[in-house]
């Protein structure tokens, strides 16, 4: 590994931190290097606070004149929530920056009014895992529409229940835990009515991280089915709806700290892109898809999801109308359907977890 590579790895552990604390702004990371040694480091904490090139200026054990500063995004050069980047760098007496990847967003920048000042800028070191890094932001800034994940845990025949809709617990306790940390990196957790009135799921971070921000929880419910007593009806939960029938029911429902909106319908489902616009609107900029394999089926559909990640346990359901992680409408001919790429695979206990992006065509 070569010494750009090096410092930008850390950089970019160091942008993990940021978990789900930042949007809408991306998690970047940041490590200032000076004579082959770390001199600053620092993250992106938290919206509204200082970025993080900022951080790693402010930490450094020494004179930063000289110096090489390794940043996994492009730094800012306009006002924002906090100054730019740039006069920080420059200040710093910053004389060379290396970049993982560019900024889509026009009003950036930052490497142009770098190279005008006569600062040695580098771009692309490890640029696909800082593109990995900030998913979700390119994806909001490029195409106005959060990032989505569709999470599943399904038995070896594919099936996320039985007949009867006993689920719990189809994967074992540390493929939970780590689906739990997926909660932690998504801004949102989505759900079919049917899924929460079954299951009365509580769709919230639970590792001991005590900064960590709760998901807004999601509620897709186009009549308004929710149980009154649904551990979700409260605070910080969002329904979409479409029926005018509930109007009583929605009034109950906002009465106790819910949020709906109402969207249109399409062939009898609330139109994904819809809710996707209505997120985008709401400055969400990731949604964790958990509950209900009609749901998750209408969304890959209709071409709105990017990342699938798949639990494998040893189990054997069977039944021919036992639910699967992706009903509804489907691809009616092979060359139509999307495919996995960048499939990454790996042992959790006795499961296997499987990850990959969706390719449409």
């Amino acid at each position: 590994m070569n010494t750009d590579d090096y410092f930008m790895r850390m950089a970019v552990e160091m942008g993990k931190l940021g978990m789900n604390m930042t949007a809408p702004n991306p998690r970047v990371g940041c490590v200032i290097a000076k004579n082959g040694r770390v001199i600053g480091q620092g993250y992106h904490r938290k919206f509204g606070q200082n970025h993080a090139e900022v951080e790693a200026i402010d930490s450094a054990t020494e004179d930063t004149a000289g110096s090489t500063a390794y940043v996994t995004l492009e730094p800012c050069s306009h006002y924002g929530k906090t100054p730019p980047c740039v006069d920080r760098i420059l200040k710093a007496g910053i004389k060379r920056v290396v970049i993982g990847t560019p900024d889509p967003n026009p009003v950036v920048c930052g490497i142009e009014v770098l190279k005008q000042k006569q600062v040695d800028v580098e771009v692309g070191v490890l640029e696909n895992e800082a593109k990995e890094l900030v998913k979700e932001y390119l994806k909001f800034t490029s195409k106005k529409e959060p990032y989505v994940v569709m999470k599943a845990a399904v038995s070896w025949d594919g099936k996320i229940a039985s007949v009867s809709g006993a689920s719990r617990w189809i994967s074992n306790e540390k493929s939970r835990e780590y689906t739990m940390m997926l909660r932690g990196e998504n801004d949102s957790i989505l759900a079919g009515v049917g899924t929460v009135n079954k299951d009365d799921p509580e769709l919230t971070y639970r590792m001991k991280i005590p900064e960590a921000k709760q998901p807004l929880r999601i509620i897709i419910d186009k009549d308004l089915r929710i149980n009154s007593g649904s551990r979700l009806v409260g605070e910080n939960t969002l329904i979409f709806y479409s029926s005018g029938k509930s109007e009583e029911k929605r009034k109950s429902l906002e009465d106790k700290g819910v949020m709906t909106q109402k969207l249109d319908e399409e062939s009898g489902f609330i139109s994904p892109k819809n809710i996707l616009k209505a997120l985008y609107e709401r400055k969400i900029c990731s949604v964790l898809i958990e509950g209900g394999g009609t749901t998750a089926g209408y969304f890959i559909y209709s071409r709105a999801v990017d990342r699938v990640v798949i639990v494998y346990s040893p189990l054997i359901i069977g039944g021919k109308d036992a639910p699967t992680c992706c009903d509804g409408p489907g691809f009616p001919k092979l060359e139509e359907s999307p495919r996995l790429s960048g499939i990454k695979r790996f042992e959790s206990g006795s499961d296997i977890i499987m990850q990959g992006d969706i390719v449409y065509n």
